[in-house]
């Protein structure tokens, strides 16, 4: 028996991902109660992020075992909604794999985001910041317009890939057309920014992840 089961996704790639963290081919990029993160490299030169859940492995076991019982748990809803935004064009990270290991823990296996994190790209020039936060906030509206809100949307969940945001970390996202939920995205990742931009330049992020909803009411503080 393998000591992961693939459930869903390239199980090819999960074995040569599993062969890899058997050899000690992977770097720990976090480890913490709850997960795991891990740099995965294959053979053919390949990174692949490995997410662990602890479910079987965490302090609250029983209650993760639960959680996953019923589809709860963080790592199959990251798998669905990664799958649906991935399928509907959005720049997430692809969702390559997902599986169990022998002690309950989920693996969630994702393409590797070669970039850097939202705040080091606000360094950059004026012009630079300016366009980058409204493809940010664009990338917000689109989410909403796709029916989801992120759930944890602040500056540390981008990562800018060339001149491109790119979200993740998506276990706290849940499908929703609620205003509410998505002004608090917009609360979250706002109040992130504050010490790092302008407020003109929170007003020009607001203004793009609003769109058509940027009603002078609403794009009051």
């Amino acid at each position: 028996m393998d000591a992961i089961c693939w459930t869903h996704g390239d199980v090819a790639l999960g074995r040569a991902v599993a062969a890899a963290l058997a050899r000690g081919h992977a770097e720990t990029l976090r480890d913490d109660a709850r997960r795991v993160l891990s740099r995965a490299r294959l053979d053919d030169g390949r990174d692949v992020l490995v997410k662990q859940f602890r479910v079987g492995s965490g302090r609250h076991a029983l209650r993760e075992r639960i959680k996953a019982q019923i589809g709860r748990a963080p790592a199959a809803r990251e798998w669905r909604h990664l799958v649906a935004l991935h399928e509907r064009g959005m720049r997430v990270p692809a969702p390559l794999a997902l599986g169990v290991r022998r002690d309950g823990d989920r693996l969630l296996l994702l393409e590797w985001i070669e970039g850097v994190p939202l705040p080091a790209a606000l360094a950059a020039s004026f012009e630079a910041r300016r366009a980058l936060l409204v493809r940010l906030g664009e990338a917000a509206n689109a989410l909403h317009a796709h029916g989801f809100a992120h759930g944890d949307l602040h500056a540390g969940n981008v990562i800018v890939c060339g001149s491109e945001p790119v979200l993740i970390d998506w276990q706290h996202a849940r499908r929703t057309a609620s205003p509410r939920a998505r002004r608090a995205d917009l609360a979250r990742l706002e109040h992130a920014l504050a010490p790092l931009v302008s407020r003109g330049l929170r007003m020009r992020l607001r203004r793009a992840v609003l769109g058509a909803a940027a009603t002078p009411d609403a794009l009051r503080d």
